[in-house]
C-alpha cells in the first residue's frame, strides 16, 4: 500500500467497481466463514447435547448454512448459538447470493468484444443533410373512379342484405 499509495488504490477501486465488489465479497465471505465458525465453536463446544464440538463441525455448519443447503446434521442447541446462526444465515446468504449473481452476470452477460462490435462507430464526418421527403403518391392499385364507385355501391347492397337478415324473415310481407 505504501508503494502504490492510497489515492491510486482508491482510483482503482472506483474505476473497476465490479472487480472491487467481487474482491470485497470474497473477503467478506472468508471473514464470515472464519468468524462464524469460531463463534459457533465457542458458543456450542461445551453445551450439553451439542453436536458442534470440533472446529471441522463448526466450519461444516457455517458452509452448509451460508450455501443454504442446510443438511441438518449439525445445528446449534443454545440460544446464543442460535442467534449466531441467524446472523450467519442473514449475512452469509446475502454474500453468497450476491456472489452467485455476479457469476451469473459474468457468464451470461455479453462479452466485451461483442459489446464493442454492437456499438455504433463514432461519426467522423458530419452526416449529409437529409433529402426532402417525396410527395405521397396516390395508391398504386390501378383502380379507376368508376371501379371505386361500383365497389361502394356493392358494399351498400351488402349492408342492405345484412340488415334484412338481422330483421328476420320478410317482415314487410306480413
Amino acid at each position: 500500500m505504501r508503494d502504490v499509495g492510497p489515492r491510486t488504490l482508491w482510483r482503482t477501486l472506483i474505476k473497476d467497481r465490479a472487480g472491487s465488489a467481487l474482491y470485497a465479497l470474497l473477503l467478506m465471505g472468508v471473514l464470515v466463514l472464519q468468524f462464524g465458525s469460531l463463534t459457533m465453536l465457542y458458543l456450542e463446544e461445551h453445551a450439553p447435547g451439542a453436536n458442534i464440538t470440533t472446529a471441522s463441525d463448526a466450519l461444516w455448519y457455517t458452509i452448509v448454512t451460508i450455501s443454504t443447503v442446510g443438511y441438518g446434521d449439525y445445528y446449534p442447541v443454545t440460544n446464543p448459538g442460535r442467534f449466531a446462526g441467524v446472523v450467519i444465515i442473514v449475512v452469509g446468504v446475502g454474500i453468497f447470493g450476491t456472489f452467485t449473481g455476479y457469476l451469473a452476470n459474468l457468464f451470461l452477460g455479453p462479452r466485451k468484444e461483442q459489446a464493442d462490435e454492437a456499438a455504433p462507430a463514432p461519426a467522423t464526418e458530419p452526416a449529409p443533410e437529409a433529402a426532402p421527403a417525396p410527395e405521397p403518391e396516390p395508391a398504386a392499385s390501378g383502380a379507376t373512379l368508376d371501379e371505386i364507385r361500383s365497389l361502394l355501391s356493392s358494399s351498400e347492397a351488402n349492408l342492405e342484405s345484412i340488415k334484412l337478415l338481422l330483421d328476420g324473415p320478410d317482415r314487410s310481407a306480413g
